[in-house]
């Protein structure tokens, strides 16, 4: 290559490299100044399902949902705390944040072995709460 044209390259992308950096700034995308949407929050409510009256379960998972909440309700009538944990593993899959213990459904020494277990399993930042009927 000569040098005249060289020169001329050199040149001509100096000059689109010029043009490039000011047209730039026009090309950034425009910033978001909307807030963004509140992030919903995974809940698990543990209740034995068959021992609520006809609709109020439905309504009170309404009303959670209504908050933002993902629920999910797990529980089987005369389920025992081991088989509760057994079946955990599972429930947390989604990554939950808050569980809602249903006091009749599981006991105060349950929901102690539930904190234990989340710790153990190193998921100490799920809430663990009774639910108040």
């Amino acid at each position: 290559m000569n040098k005249r044209r060289f020169d001329r390259l050199l040149r001509w992308s100096g000059w689109t490299l010029l043009v490039l950096l000011l047209l730039a700034p026009a090309c950034t995308p425009k910033e978001n100044n909307t807030q963004s949407e509140e992030r919903s929050e995974h809940l698990v409510l543990l209740t034995d399902a068959a021992r609520w009256p006809e609709g109020r379960l439905a309504a009170l998972k309404d009303s959670l949902q209504d908050e933002n909440f993902r629920v999910v309700v797990s529980g089987y009538p005369g389920e025992r705390t081991d088989e509760l944990l057994a079946r955990l593993p599972w429930l947390l899959q989604p990554g939950i944040d808050l569980m809602l213990v249903d006091p009749d459904f599981l006991s105060p020494a349950g929901v102690d072995s539930l904190k234990t277990f989340l710790a153990e399993r190193g998921q100490p930042q799920i809430k663990v709460t009774s639910l108040v009927r």
